[in-house]
């Protein structure tokens, strides 16, 4: 901290493999040097702030829960892909029912189910093009009430070693570009030729653990933060690790 040129206001790091253990189990991901570095950070009075292609739940678990109440206070949380965010109030407590925001995955429920089939369909002529075995691999919602934010392609059995975070990047990124060049037929997933007011195309990206499909990047995520501290993008410094985190970057 002390070696930094700078100081800074904000920390808004990525989650898994950045500010926890991205494979280890839930009760060892959030390594005891880690908390001590961000409890101190806040103790100097440095907002910081996770953003994570994982659910409410599962950011929750590995990271949210196992910091101090004073910790927490007024901390941000940005999940599933930055589709949604969450701030803890000053007793360090999260409602979930309540964030701060949230950008669908699609604009009504019968297209939700529309855009879990075609992933779906995509998924498992992908997985016998590459040899793999369809029935490994599952579309998962992220658990949260009303429209989801956020539809995952994981591995049927949970946990950081699931069949998708087992295959190579490679071939993630081979699931990913099916899933794009497939929704690309979909009008009502696809950007229009000219101008749509409202309209958001839908980003699908693959992470080291699942392919992630959402309509806000973790860009937005940054952005939010900012205007809902009213801290300047020169005042922050972002933390991540991968190319699904460019966004970050660009905010």
């Amino acid at each position: 901290i002390e070696n930094l040129r700078r100081p800074f206001k904000l920390i808004i790091t990525d989650l898994d493999d950045s500010l926890v253990l991205g494979r280890a189990e839930d009760d060892q991901a959030f390594e005891p040097e880690t908390k001590a570095l961000v409890s101190r950070l806040r103790g100097l009075g440095v907002q910081v702030a996770a953003a994570t292609g994982g659910s409410l739940p599962y950011t929750m678990r590995r990271y949210g829960e196992r910091l101090e109440d004073t910790g927490r206070a007024g901390q941000f949380l940005a999940v599933d892909g930055g589709g949604r965010g969450f701030k803890f109030d000053d007793q360090g407590r999260l409602h979930e029912d309540q964030p701060v925001w949230a950008v669908p995955v699609a604009d009504s429920e019968d297209d939700v189910h529309r855009l879990i089939a075609i992933v779906e369909e995509t998924v498992r002529q992908s997985a016998q093009e590459q040899g793999l075995d369809p029935a490994r691999f599952a579309v998962v919602l992220p658990g949260s009430e009303g429209l989801p934010a956020k539809l995952t392609v994981s591995g049927v059995d949970p946990g950081p070693n699931q069949a998708m975070a087992q295959i190579s990047q490679s071939q993630r990124e081979q699931f990913a570009e099916a899933i794009r060049r497939r929704l690309a037929q979909e009008p009502a997933f696809t950007p229009p030729l000219g101008p749509r007011a409202g309209f958001r195309a839908l980003h699908v990206h693959a992470s080291s653990l699942a392919i992630e499909i959402s309509r806000a990047d973790k860009g937005e995520a940054v952005r939010r933060v900012l205007a809902e501290l009213g801290i300047s993008p020169e005042d922050t410094l972002v933390i991540a690790d991968s190319a699904i985190d460019g966004p970050m970057f660009d905010a």
